[in-house]
């Protein structure tokens, strides 16, 4: 029998948002989203993931998570956006801006429309 309260799994709109975000520069690592994490190879993975913002075209995660030299960090927010312009011909190209403390970092990043 089915519960009529039960929590909706939360969905991209998008579905391009699931594949891998293979990075263009050689500073980033390969990346994958789903709505409640951000996976990376990074030593610090982002957890407790909130999303913000879900539409066609852009994803807003606000994450939290405990460094492994003791703090607790809160709130730092991820942007993505499928600019709708392509880098090659099968790679669409996308950008990620993350706001740290008013300091914003940048990074682009391709996704393989033939996987």
């Amino acid at each position: 029998m089915g519960c009529s309260f039960c929590p909706k799994e939360e969905r991209f709109v998008n579905p391009l948002f699931y594949k891998t975000l293979y990075p263009l520069s050689d500073n980033e690592v390969e990346t994958r989203l789903t709505p409640t994490k951000i996976y990376t190879k990074s030593v610090i993975p982002e957890e407790n993931c909130q999303l913000l913002k879900n539409t066609e075209n852009e994803v807003i995660f606000s994450c939290e998570y405990d460094h492994p030299r003791g703090w607790h960090v809160s709130d730092r927010r991820y942007r993505f956006t499928i600019t709708n312009r392509k880098y090659t011909s099968n790679c669409m190209l996308v950008e990620l801006h993350r706001d740290e403390t008013q300091v914003i970092d940048y990074s682009a990043y391709c996704i393989h429309l033939d996987e």
